[in-house]
């Protein structure tokens, strides 16, 4: 693919021989390497050590990155990345899980998390997307037109939040069947999951529906900051 070809010549470039590592992670890290997307190109770079030169020489370059496809890349020391798994377990998991070298060795081999990492990680995932449709509610003024766009909105951050719970149980998966299968066997109820998941526009929603939905969403959510936070 041109564009990776043109981000790794540009790293080694500005790096020479501190470049230990390039990845590819996300959707491009599972589709063919020939295969053409539409998405931005998210890709990783770890290197011995990071200088602000380093900083400016990427910037100057983004313009040219940004014209095929690629997201701006995350630059950092192989010893950040490590000392911060216990930080970001959710965030560097999903890189990890789902990722394709494009130079260098791979860089994660032997890599772990501490599930206490994840749980807490997923606890403050939990909370804090409870905390934002509390907030959230309160602003549309109960008015079921915006209640709608408030629930359609929150769709995405709360399959990540279910994705990650999966994880937390040992398992893998991000469709909605697994989805709701998992978020069902820790006591959520699966019709309203189901119902949230797959919503992809505010118009889907009746305004009598949204009086319905929107209080048993917000206690499912309820119930899945409490489970998480007593996780043994």
């Amino acid at each position: 693919m041109a564009a990776l070809d043109l981000l790794t010549a540009d790293l080694r470039n500005i790096f020479g021989t501190r470049l230990q590592s390039l990845v590819v992670y996300h959707a491009i890290a599972s589709a063919p390497p020939s295969e053409k997307t539409t998405e931005p190109i998210h890709a990783l770079a770890l290197v011995d050590q990071v200088t602000f030169e380093d900083v400016a020489a990427c910037a100057a370059r983004n313009s040219g990155w940004e014209r095929q496809g690629l997201a701006a890349p995350l630059v950092m020391s192989m010893n950040e990345f490590v000392r911060s798994l216990d930080a970001f377990p959710l965030e560097y998991g999903q890189i990890i899980a789902a990722h394709r070298v494009i130079a260098g060795s791979d860089p994660f081999e032997g890599l772990s998390f501490k599930a206490e990492d994840i749980r807490r990680a997923c606890e403050v995932q939990a909370k804090s997307h409870l905390i934002h449709l509390r907030e959230a509610y309160i602003e549309t003024g109960g008015r079921p037109a915006l209640v709608a766009h408030l629930i359609v909105a929150s769709v995405a951050p709360f399959k990540a939040l279910l994705a990650s719970v999966v994880r937390l149980r040992g398992r893998s998966g991000d469709q909605t069947p697994e989805l709701v299968r998992e978020a069902e066997a820790i006591g959520l109820p699966p019709s309203t999951v189901q119902r949230i998941l797959e919503l992809k526009q505010a118009r889907d929603l009746a305004s009598g529906e949204t009086v319905h939905l929107f209080p048993a969403y917000l206690s499912a959510v309820e119930r899945l900051a409490s489970r998480v936070d007593e996780w043994k």
